[in-house]
């Protein structure tokens, strides 16, 4: 007999179960934050996400490298309205609201967009950059004024074989720039762009593996790519052995932050679907006013 839990309807309800446990007992970071300004931020996502009908125009996805990171089972859904509850996008828009300073950030696997775009125009004007292996998407292209690109060779063990890239743009509407690398997320030359960065908001959604996060930390690290005063940084979907990763480097997530460990933890939040899948499992670090994990 198949284990309910393995399927997505077992696991949505056992997710939701422990999800609505620990928001009860106030365990949950969503217990923890300011719920009036977390409402007027999850309003003003919805409100920019209407601006945008199809995520996913024609050729999109036959004409990519990694499907822009779309499960064909999920693809129909991208466009779909999303309710008033929180996702992992607004818990973003809402730290990057509540930054000191001006908000820098950087998204690994931008995919089609939806949470770049979110935090453009909510949090704008901004600094955003995205990292992905996929150019960036028409969809969200013909909303920015391009200032420059420039090109080199992707690694020759790459699966991406059209030269890599960084390009600028700004977002008339919203004063913000958008700095957008397509290369590799294993390419140390794109790496070397970020380099003293001082990003203050990050999320890890790029290639699910426990090598990736582990270079991509290696990376952040070694480049000193955050804010030395402030910085929120989430992983999305840590399951399976990429879980294990999480709770194996807690530690010294923490004690590069110069952090409590208490600041480092994981969560259940909706993802970028909403309410019609599963709540994903989320790795936070917070060194900001924030509360504790």
């Amino acid at each position: 007999m198949k284990n309910p839990l393995l399927t997505n309807a077992g696991l949505t309800y056992y997710r939701r179960l422990s999800q609505s446990l620990s928001r009860l007992l106030g365990t949950h970071v969503l217990s923890k934050l300011d719920r009036e300004f977390l409402s007027e931020v999850i309003r003003r996502d919805r409100e920019v996400l209407g601006r945008i009908e199809n995520w996913v125009p024609p050729r999109l996805i036959e004409d990519s490298i990694f499907r822009y990171g779309v499960n064909p089972n999920v693809e129909k859904l991208l466009n779909s309205q999303l309710d008033s509850d929180c996702t992992h996008a607004d818990l973003l828009a809402y730290f990057g609201r509540k930054m000191k300073g001006p908000c820098r950030y950087l998204e690994l696997g931008v995919s089609v967009g939806k949470t770049l775009w979110q935090i453009l125009n909510t949090c704008g004007p901004c600094d955003c950059w995205g990292f992905d292996i996929e150019e960036l998407t028409p969809v969200l292209k013909q909303h920015f004024v391009q200032q420059s690109r420039e090109e080199w060779p992707s690694p020759e063990n790459s699966i991406k074989k059209a030269p890599s890239s960084i390009s600028r743009f700004i977002h008339p509407d919203s004063g913000s720039k958008i700095t957008y690398i397509s290369a590799d997320i294993f390419d140390a030359r794109a790496w070397q762009l970020l380099a003293n960065g001082r990003f203050n908001l990050v999320l890890s959604d790029a290639l699910h593996t426990p090598e990736a996060l582990d270079f991509e930390w290696q990376q952040m690290t070694t480049l000193n790519i955050f804010d030395p005063n402030e910085v929120v940084i989430m992983w999305d979907d840590l399951d399976g052995n990429m879980r294990d990763w999480f709770d194996r480097k807690s530690e010294s997530i923490a004690s590069h932050l110069h952090v409590g460990r208490e600041r480092v933890g994981l969560h259940l939040v909706n993802g970028w679907l909403g309410n019609a899948e599963f709540p994903h499992r989320l790795g936070f670090a917070l060194k900001t006013p924030a509360p504790n994990l």
